[in-house]
C-alpha cells in the first residue's frame, strides 16, 4: 500500500526561479553551506599546489604543443612531396601523349 511522505527534494542550483524559492523556504533551509572550515588555510595549500604543478603543467603544454605543430608541418611537407610528384607524373604524361600525336 502507498504511504504519503511529506518530505521533498528541491534542487535550489536547477531552477529559473530559486530567488522565489529562497523566498518562500526558511533561511536555515536556503542557507549557503561552507566546503572547508577555514576556507583561507584551504586556498593557501592549494595555491601552493599549483606553484609546483602549475610551471611543469605548462612546459608539458608548450612540449606537446610543438610536438603537434612540428608533425603537422612533416605532414605538410609530405603533401607538397606528393603534389609535386603528381604534377611531375601529369607533365610526363601529357608530354608522352603529345609526341604520340601525328599531324600530318
Amino acid at each position: 500500500m502507498h504511504t504519503d511522505i511529506d518530505r521533498f527534494l528541491a534542487n535550489k542550483h536547477a531552477l529559473h526561479n530559486a530567488h522565489l524559492l529562497r523566498k518562500a523556504l526558511p533561511r536555515h533551509l536556503t542557507k549557503p553551506s561552507h566546503i572547508f572550515v577555514d576556507r583561507k588555510a584551504k586556498h593557501r595549500e592549494l595555491a601552493a599546489q599549483l606553484r609546483v604543478s602549475g610551471p611543469a603543467r605548462r612546459a608539458e603544454i608548450i612540449a606537446k604543443g610543438q610536438a603537434t605543430r612540428a608533425q603537422n608541418n612533416k605532414a605538410k611537407a609530405g603533401q607538397k612531396a606528393r603534389a609535386q610528384q603528381l604534377e611531375t607524373v601529369m607533365e610526363n604524361t601529357a608530354a608522352a601523349n603529345s609526341s604520340d600525336i601525328y599531324i600530318g
